[in-house]
């Protein structure tokens, strides 16, 4: 039995009926005896619709504050993908559960709209797929030490599902920096 860990970007979960075909590409996955992760982007087009909102309202503002709001807002989208996905997976009598790049926790540092990652817990996602679930995570975000929400800017969910499959990062949460 092999971890998968693999990631889907905005144009592959941009309908719901492509979000039913990464469920069934899963599905087949498990079938075959593996745990899989899934690191999820927002829909195709939601973070550049996000992030316009907030620059319609305060079109030149650049200060920490406002960068730290614009990262509570661009992390919505990957939110509702991988609640749509666990959802379709369900509906395929597949046990899922979907996390925030908190929740997991990837711990990041406090640069908002670039933050990088500096460790992954393990310990949540490990129990998941002991108990036969298939993991949905969001890509591009994850937590700071005071609790906020960080995003790691563009292409962050294919840094996320590096993040994700490295082992180096998993020895970090558990015994700390070398």
């Amino acid at each position: 039995m092999a971890l998968i860990v693999q990631k889907f970007g905005g144009t592959s979960v941009g309908t719901l009926e492509r979000i039913q075909h990464v469920a069934k590409w899963a599905l087949d996955c498990q079938a075959k005896g593996d745990d899989i992760v899934l690191v999820v982007s927002a829909m195709s087009g939601e973070t550049n619709r996000l992030l316009a909102l907030a620059k319609d309202l305060s079109p030149a503002s650049i200060t920490p504050e406002y960068q730290r709001e614009l990262d509570m807002i661009a992390s919505t989208g990957e939110q509702v993908s991988v609640g749509l996905l666990a959802i379709a997976l369900q509906a395929e009598g597949m046990p899922a559960v979907s996390y925030a790049g908190w929740q997991v926790p990837i711990a990041t540092d406090s640069s908002y709209t670039k933050a990088r990652i500096q460790s992954i817990d393990d310990q949540r996602v490990r129990a998941d797929l002991a108990a036969g679930k298939v993991v949905v995570i969001t890509g591009f975000q994850g937590v700071d030490g005071d609790n906020n929400i960080t995003t790691l800017g563009r292409g962050g969910s294919d840094t996320s599902a590096v993040a994700v499959a490295a082992p180096a990062f998993w020895w970090v949460a558990r015994r700390g920096p070398a």
